[in-house]
């Protein structure tokens, strides 16, 4: 099966054509973006294709090369539009409403198939990253319209018949899955009197057809070019990005368990240094201890994020452990990574407001500064949409006046982890303070969001532990 199959939602079994409705209508504006699905291509190539790859090759080989494989292995074929068409099949006379109460009309449905080129599966998404001006095709009917033909019962002629257009305009688009083929179909409904014109009228074509294949082009092409830039530019930036963090990362590893050797001789005492945790009243202090003058290297907020990353991956390969970890025990797992490769990573470190998850501290020893907290961690188990502004207001109560920089990590034991993104950063949009969209580091959102008078960068961070042979046990 195209690997881009799995995202299009397709199933196939012992032959029997599927489908997959709603496209280019605003059900798809709003719920498939196309960015987010691109993204979920690229991290399943990262995950699958490194496999194969021994640790001491992810380590040494030349970052050009791994990027070059990977982005061989991830890059998606943009579709397009033909000129062809041809018809797979018509239906008998069917009724429709119409504005005259008691009356029904008619109509006959002929299905075409259209031509395309590259890999149509990705039509099934709306293109989110650039100003395309293209519009859906039930673009005619407003929102609050949209709500109130699906939800009414009334049944004057003219809602029926709006109701009967909407429906319609769901289905008018489709794919049709048959084995490896598949097909861009559009469903078109002709009037007895567009029938009386066919007969006498080769324009019929042309109005019956080709006008639902011009509205949807501006879509179709504002998708391939964002295929395109998907391609050409972030696929090479993320794996470059991906692959450095991950070198470094077992750089610092196999140093660790090769290099490093101090004599017992030399080892000095501990030095103990306390840093006033804000005002925090009888609450405990942040303790911060660097064994004289052998530190790690500095850390930076990205550095910390990439190292999520790779313990993220790794943690979404055995959903059946993890899905069972408690938050502490997930945070336990989270901090042995850090501890790996960076400085020093605290667990349930006391800061303003309580017990923050992860506390990570990078040496300034340039400045002469001694130990600085890079970043504070809040990790939660998707609770759902409402529990998203408690998250945010506990994390926000951790941190002191100097920190800018904070992590909220949720890992999601759902199936759909795509509707749990969605979701949490819809919460987020809404609450107090947030400022707006930041851009991504390693494939996660970076909102910026404003408490007590400073600006805070917010990551926002999804781990997938959905054990899928669990629920299919419960299930049965």
């Amino acid at each position: 099966m195209p690997k881009s199959a799995r995202w299009a939602g397709f199933w196939v079994a012992s032959g029997v054509p599927t489908f997959e409705n709603n496209l280019f209508t605003r059900f798809s504006r709003e719920n498939r973006p196309l960015s987010l699905a691109l993204n979920q291509q690229a991290e399943e190539c990262l995950r699958i294709h490194l496999v194969p790859f021994s640790e001491d090759e992810k380590r040494t080989l030349p970052v050009a090369d791994l990027v070059a494989e990977l982005v061989g292995k991830a890059a998606v074929e943009p579709p397009a539009l033909g000129e062809g068409i041809r018809l797979l099949g018509r239906t008998t006379e069917t009724s429709r409403p119409t504005l005259e109460r008691g009356v029904k009309g008619l109509v006959h449905v002929f299905t075409f198939a259209v031509e395309t080129a590259g890999d149509v599966g990705w039509l099934v998404y709306w293109p989110d990253l650039a100003a395309h001006g293209a519009d859906p095709v039930d673009a005619g009917f407003s929102d609050e319209e949209v709500y109130e033909q699906l939800q009414s019962d009334s049944w004057t002629p003219e809602a029926a018949l709006r109701k009967w257009e909407l429906g319609r305009l769901a289905s008018r688009w489709f794919l049709r899955s048959d084995g490896e083929a598949r097909m861009l179909s559009v469903r078109v409904d002709v009037t007895p009197q567009d029938l009386l014109q066919a007969a006498d009228s080769d324009e019929i074509r042309s109005r019956v057809v080709h006008v639902w294949i011009e509205a949807i082009r501006p879509v179709v092409d504002a998708i391939a070019a964002q295929i395109r830039e998907f391609n050409e530019q972030i696929l090479p930036a993320f794996y470059t990005e991906q692959i450095t963090a991950l070198q470094r990362n077992l750089r610092g590893i196999h140093r660790i368990s090769t290099e490093v050797e101090i004599p017992f001789s030399h080892l000095s005492q501990p030095e103990l240094s306390v840093e006033p945790a804000g005002d925090t009243g009888a609450q405990p202090t942040v303790l911060d201890v660097a064994l004289g003058d052998h530190r790690l290297s500095r850390a930076s907020f990205e550095d910390v994020v990439r190292t999520i990353r790779v313990w993220g991956s790794g943690v979404e390969r055995y959903p059946r452990s993890y899905s069972k970890f408690t938050e502490d025990m997930l945070s336990d797992t989270l901090c042995v990574m850090l501890n790996a490769a960076l400085p020093g990573a605290d667990r349930e470190v006391y800061r303003k407001a309580g017990k923050t998850d992860v506390s990570v501290r990078a040496d300034s020893v340039d400045d002469g500064l001694g130990p600085e907290t890079v970043f504070v961690c809040e990790n939660k188990i998707w609770g759902g949409k409402a529990e998203v502004p408690d998250n945010l207001d506990q994390l926000c109560g951790y941190l002191d006046a100097r920190d800018t920089k904070a992590v909220l990590l949720y890992c999601v034991r759902n199936k759909d982890v795509d509707r749990t993104r969605l979701d949490a950063l819809s919460a987020l949009r809404e609450v107090d303070g947030f400022v707006r969209e930041a851009g991504q580091i390693s494939g996660w959102p970076l909102l910026r969001v404003e408490r007590d008078g400073r600006g805070i960068d917010l990551l926002v961070a999804f781990v997938h532990t959905y054990d899928k042979k669990a629920d299919e046990a419960n299930r049965d």
